[in-house]
């Protein structure tokens, strides 16, 4: 563990955990790169221990699903290889580096532990909604903003039963179950709290720095605010910043963020080795690549692929291709193409040189006879 701060150390204390748990502590670090305060393990503790009606008023009414470090604690990531780095799990396009979700809202609503410095000051909770990306503290732990959540959701409730009496004693059974649910809370933790930010406009701004100075603070302040224009222009002046301000791991989990833009959802232990959402990542490992999604990604031409030979499955929807390359032949062993809404005039040559072709999305729009022709080349494979 990096040296902490007095007064964060104790949260990371994981003596008193048991040694089960000290065993899924090692795993979150070696999965996200950094440890989880006890909290969470306690946090866990607590939600396994509900009732089943406990547990169902966590996900209604409340509305709110166990992730991210729980996945862990679940054992969902056991014996698990994975295609991408697991401080990925969970993270949004657009999160900041220092948002890690671990409750995910019917409503989109996304709650998580936001770490302004991993080394040197305790994690608070924060959340913010799908279409909003305004940021909101909710309190110093995951048990604080579950209270809140739930007061929250039974304000909701007696406004509901008010406009809608007839439903007024559905509304009393929900409520009932919250009461329920807050009631077993535990006490939480008393714990310093999170210092004064200056404003980035994202709602939680930042901390000042205590490495680097003011140079260092500028920069923060610089690069958050270019965040929300654009996490793509806005990573390399905030890795740097991260580094200036000594927040090496808030720096490293941007490296990667910026590294892998695009995932098609966020739980990675369910994503296949050899899948690749990336083109300039699968051009990298060439050999690693089986599955190649390239879809929306605003391509006019298809670039060289042949390096690509252990390439199954080829995912290109949503694009503005009007042909295929020929040294798409290299990938002989290719069985699933999409071309769906590219504005294509005819079928690519090169498909009629592709063996193993199992199945084969086209494009709207195709001559007939072309269509007719690539059905007759490939009689088993499913041709739409």
């Amino acid at each position: 563990m990096d040296e902490r701060a007095s007064g964060v150390a104790s949260l990371y204390d994981y003596q008193v955990l048991s040694a089960d748990e000290r065993e899924r502590a090692r795993q979150l670090r070696d999965i996200y790169g950094f440890e989880f305060p006890l909290e969470v393990f306690r946090f866990w503790r607590w939600h396994q221990g509900l009732s089943a009606p406990q547990q169902a008023a966590f996900a209604d009414p409340l509305g709110l699903s166990l992730v991210g470090p729980f996945d862990v604690l679940a054992g969902k990531f056991d014996g698990v290889e994975l295609a991408y780095p697991g401080v990925l799990h969970y993270r949004f396009a657009d999160d900041p580096p220092e948002f890690v979700t671990v409750f995910l809202g019917e409503d989109g609503r996304r709650v998580g532990l936001w770490f302004d410095d991993h080394r040197r000051l305790a994690p608070v909770v924060a959340y913010y909604y799908r279409d909003d990306f305004t940021i909101t503290a909710l309190g110093n732990t995951v048990f604080d903003a579950t209270r809140a959540l739930t007061v929250d959701c039974d304000d909701g409730l007696v406004e509901m039963a008010a406009d809608d009496p007839d439903y007024a004693d559905e509304y009393a059974v929900s409520r009932r179950a919250l009461g329920e649910l807050v009631a077993s809370l535990p006490r939480a933790d008393e714990r310093v709290p999170r210092p004064p930010a200056l404003d980035t406009g994202d709602g939680m701004g930042v901390v000042p720095a205590t490495i680097g100075g003011s140079a260092a603070t500028e920069a923060l302040l610089r690069g958050k605010r270019l965040w929300l224009d654009g996490p793509r222009a806005a990573g390399p002046v905030l890795e740097q910043a991260y580094r200036l301000a000594d927040r090496r791991t808030l720096a490293g989990i941007l490296s990667v963020q910026m590294s892998n833009p695009v995932l098609p959802q966020v739980a990675v232990y369910d994503i296949p080795v050899g899948s690749y959402y990336s083109l300039e990542t699968a051009l990298a490992h060439p050999a690693r690549v089986r599955v190649l999604w390239l879809s929306e990604a605003g391509l006019t031409e298809l670039p060289d692929l042949g390096a690509l030979t252990a390439l199954e499955e080829l995912q290109l929807y949503g694009n503005q291709l009007t042909d295929l390359p020929a040294s798409l032949e290299a990938c002989q062993g290719l069985k699933r193409l999409n071309l769906f809404r590219n504005p294509m005039v005819g079928v690519p040559e090169v498909l009629f040189r592709l063996p193993a072709l199992e199945q084969i999305v086209l494009c709207d729009g195709l001559p007939q006879a072309d269509v007719e022709r690539l059905r007759r080349k490939f009689p088993r494979a499913e041709v739409r």
